[in-house]
C-alpha cells in the first residue's frame, strides 16, 4: 500500500475567515458550557467563593466574547440572538449588563466601599471618640446557582444554532480548496504555519 503524507495547507479565501471566526465563537461557547459544569459542581454549602467567583468571572467573559473582537466574517450579532427565544434574549442582555457594569467595570451599586469612622462611646460619662477609620466593603461575589444555569441554557442554545452554520460553511470551504491550482498548493505547503503569541499583546491579529 503506498505510503500517504497528510499536509495542512493554510487558506486565505474570504470564505475561510468566515470559517474561523465560527469557530473561534464556537470554542468560546463549548468553553462556558465546561465552566458552567464546573461551576454547578463547586456550588454548595462548602464551596469557594473566591474560586466560584472566579470561574463565573471567566464564563461571562467568555460568553460575551461571542459579540465582538476582530472576528469581522463572523460573530453573534442581533439577527441571531432574535432568534432565540425571547426569555432567552432577555438572559443574553442581562448577561452583557452582567459582565459590562459589574465584572469588566465597577459601575452599579452591586459594589460599595463606605468609609467609616469607628467612634467609642463611654457610657458612663456618655463621651465619645472616633478611635480610626476604615473602609467597610461590601460586593455581590457570586450569581446564583439558577443564574448559571440559565448562562449554560443561553451557551447551549446558540451553540446548537451555530453548529449547523459551521457545518455549511466547511463544506463551502471544502469545495473552494479542491479548486485551488497545484502550484499554488505547492506554493502555500513551503509556508511555515502561523503560532499564537508572536505579535505584540496590544495589536489586532492579521486576517
Amino acid at each position: 500500500m503506498p505510503a500517504v503524507d497528510i499536509f495542512p495547507i493554510e487558506l486565505t479565501e474570504r470564505e475561510a475567515h468566515r470559517l474561523a471566526d465560527l469557530y473561534g465563537v464556537l470554542a468560546d461557547l463549548r468553553m462556558v458550557l465546561k465552566i458552567c459544569d464546573l461551576i454547578l459542581q463547586k456550588i454548595g454549602p462548602k464551596d469557594n467563593l473566591v474560586e466560584v467567583e472566579a470561574l463565573q468571572a471567566a464564563a461571562l467573559v467568555r460568553y460575551c466574547r461571542t459579540t465582538g473582537g476582530v472576528r469581522t466574517s463572523f460573530s453573534i450579532s442581533m439577527d441571531w440572538i432574535e432568534r432565540l427565544p425571547s426569555e432567552l434574549q432577555q438572559l443574553h442582555n442581562e448577561f452583557h449588563a452582567l459582565r459590562d457594569k459589574h465584572i469588566a467595570h465597577s459601575v452599579n451599586d452591586w459594589e460599595l466601599n463606605v468609609p467609616v469612622a469607628q467612634y467609642r462611646l463611654n457610657r458612663e460619662t456618655n463621651k465619645g471618640e472616633v478611635i480610626m477609620v476604615s473602609v467597610q466593603g461590601h460586593r455581590i461575589v457570586s450569581m446564583h446557582e439558577e443564574a448559571i444555569v440559565h448562562l449554560q441554557r443561553l451557551a447551549g442554545a446558540l451553540a446548537d444554532m451555530l453548529e449547523g452554520e459551521f457545518q455549511v460553511e466547511r463544506d463551502k470551504v471544502l469545495e473552494i480548496a479542491k479548486r485551488i491550482p497545484q502550484d499554488e498548493i505547492e506554493r502555500r505547503m513551503g509556508t511555515p504555519p502561523r503560532v499564537p503569541g508572536r505579535g505584540a499583546l496590544t495589536e489586532p491579529r492579521p486576517r
